[in-house]
């Protein structure tokens, strides 16, 4: 039997280097594991002045320039706005773009989802004004074929895409789109002024005093007084067709129903109710261009 001593602050000594088994069962107890003395196989000692240290300056070598691959990508520069004139029957969409930055102005509110909100409706709100005076500029400059057959004088007949049939002033004053285009009824003969920038006023042929109007409540008329409530903004939507807005009453179009009633005017864009194709009954007189010659006498 081996003995194991142990001081008064049980420190061990005399550990065995052997392996002892207990009686009955031969399993090594905890006291049997013997201790290395030597370092493992294959164990290299340190170099006895140390690993050699990178210098103080860092080094010498900076790391490569950055390689091709997903990173982020320079910027294309800022493009002044251009604006050039639309080719006739062409639809045109211009993208704004400036080259000072935009804050948008939000008011304080009572919370994060009312602020998200305000945010939300002033951005729409902007981009449905600049949107609106794009078109405006558009309508103003516009030039066609169609457009020009709305000289001063012109004697013309509208046709409803909706429905085939031609707009027609009532003798009592209403106005409809029941008219046949083959019936030469002068009721849906109208004679046209041109204001310059699109803008025209119309009489039927029926009836001189009688223009076509929309009044403050979008209800369009056949018998307007023929000012500014019956002067009407030009657009071509589609190529060959042509709608009719208010210009005292924004976003109020002429337009028909399936069964040829006059469609509400006020809140009616520029759908196919609002399309009229243009037949000419009598085209519109050149302006003659007068020449105008200025002679100066000097006295001496």
């Amino acid at each position: 039997m081996i003995i194991t001593s142990y001081h008064q602050h049980n420190v061990r000594q005399n550990v065995p280097t052997t392996a002892c088994t207990t009686p009955t069962t031969g399993v090594p107890t905890a006291s049997s594991t013997s201790i290395p003395t030597s370092p493992p196989q294959g164990y290299q000692q340190p170099p006895p002045h140390g690993y050699p240290q990178p210098p103080q300056q860092g080094y010498p070598n900076q790391p490569p320039p950055y390689a091709p691959g997903y990173g982020q990508q320079p910027a294309y520069p800022a493009q002044p706005y251009q604006a050039a004139a639309p080719a006739p029957g062409q639809t045109v969409i211009i993208h704004h773009q400036t080259t000072h930055p935009v804050r948008p102005v939000v008011q304080p509110t009572r919370n994060a989802s009312a602020t998200l909100g305000g945010l939300f409706s002033g951005a729409a709100k902007v981009a449905k004004g600049i949107g609106n005076t794009v078109q405006k500029e558009l309508d103003i400059h516009a030039t066609s074929p169609t457009l020009r057959q709305f000289g001063t004088n012109a004697i013309l007949q509208f046709i409803s895409r909706s429905n085939n049939m031609c707009l027609r002033t009532l003798p009592n004053g209403g106005l409809d789109c029941m008219g046949n285009p083959a019936a030469n009824d002068p009721y849906t003969h109208y004679k046209v002024q041109n204001h310059g920038n699109n803008i025209v006023t119309m009489n039927t042929m029926g009836n001189p005093t009688f223009y076509i109007s929309i009044d403050k409540m979008g209800n369009a008329l056949g018998n307007g007084p023929g000012g500014y409530e019956s002067k009407l903004r030009l657009h071509e939507t589609f190529k060959g067709f042509i709608t009719f807005e208010s210009l005292s009453n924004a976003n109020s179009h002429l337009a028909t129903l399936p069964n040829g009633q006059m469609k509400p005017s006020r809140g009616t864009g520029k759908d196919q109710d609002s399309q009229f194709s243009i037949r000419v009954i009598v085209p519109a007189v050149a302006p003659v261009q007068q020449v105008y010659q200025q002679t100066t006498i000097i006295h001496k």
